[in-house]
């Protein structure tokens, strides 16, 4: 399995056996929630049961059907057909070879031949599709543009993978009826809300969204910081040590409120004022992750370049 989110040069990949059920299909499918699949040749008709499910109408490469608009029932998931000239892995490493040499990315063959064969196959396909929309160099968006390695594993042993049915059964993420649980959603963001601070990016978040686990922690004032912290819901930390640091770096900023509250009434307006300063100042940032991709894609225009170069001037005064 590959993923890869365009706007954001994010590349996810993993290996993994599954039961009759496809359970662990279902939590990356749950997890991951593409906007778009694609689908190889010669899969079970178990697997294709749980593809279906998840995009709300039948999926049959056999018969290779053109998607209909209000087959997509879940956010518009759209599916395609992958080539399957490339399912053998020799012409999937052929493929990747001359895409990276094309594209003077030699360094990430090294990385590309070091992952499993089924995900090779998988990259090879995806180059073949992407390339299609013009879309195929968000595979190589390199490091020093986003920050991040250039292939992540979708899970690692730093931390918890939560199944699909917890997902569900928590309203992590979404729930069942967003009605039932609306008034208390609310009343439990605005015990959680820091010093009546406002709430997150999007009005629906500011006062208890949907009534998921979620949009009630949501207090972020960034894309790519909702981002961060839907990473960190999905994926919690089960590294004592990693743990350790992130409770030292949330003490280390409440021992400056709590300390500053001790120096007296000024010193804590002088606090507060700052921290609200960040606030603010954070909440005007462009999405900085998709911006620098945009460049590297030769895609910003002049406004939105300005945009981006002001932020982060911004960003640096933080």
């Amino acid at each position: 399995m590959l993923a890869v989110q365009v706007t954001t040069g994010s590349v996810l990949y993993d290996q993994f056996e599954d039961s009759y059920l496809r359970g662990a299909l279902e939590t990356r499918l749950v997890h991951l929630q593409p906007g778009e699949i694609l689908i190889p040749p010669g899969l079970s008709a178990e697997t294709l049961r749980t593809l279906s499910a998840y995009v709300g109408y039948k999926v049959d490469y056999t018969e290779r059907p053109e998607p209909l608009l209000e087959h997509a029932n879940r956010a518009g998931v759209r599916v395609a057909f992958a080539n399957p000239d490339l399912l053998d892995y020799s012409a999937a490493r052929c493929r990747c070879t001359e895409f990276y040499a094309d594209n003077s990315a030699d360094g990430l063959l090294s990385r590309v031949f070091d992952l499993p064969e089924s995900v090779v196959v998988a990259l090879a396909l995806l180059i073949d599709y992407l390339r299609t929309f013009n879309l195929d160099r968000a595979l190589i968006t390199p490091q020093h543009a986003t920050g991040k390695q250039p292939f992540v594993p979708f899970h690692t042993r730093l931390h918890m993978l939560l199944s699909a049915t917890a997902l569900q059964t928590l309203s992590v993420f979404t729930v069942e009826s967003a009605s039932s649980s609306d008034d208390a959603a609310v009343q439990l963001k605005e015990l959680l809300r820091p010093g009546g601070r406002s709430g997150g990016v999007h009005s629906t978040h500011m006062r208890g969204g949907d009534g998921s686990l979620f949009s009630v922690m949501d207090f972020t004032r960034s894309q790519f910081g909702r981002r961060l912290l839907r990473r960190w819901i999905a994926h919690p930390l089960v590294s004592p040590d990693k743990l350790r640091d992130r409770i030292d770096a949330v003490e280390y900023l409440k021992g400056i409120v709590e300390a500053t509250e001790n120096d007296g009434l000024e010193a804590e307006d002088d606090c507060r004022r700052t921290l609200a300063s960040i606030h603010g100042k954070i909440g005007q940032l462009v999405d900085l992750e998709r911006g620098l991709c945009r460049i590297h894609y030769g895609q910003a225009s002049p406004q939105e370049l300005l945009r981006i170069l002001r932020s982060l001037e911004t960003a640096v005064t933080l």
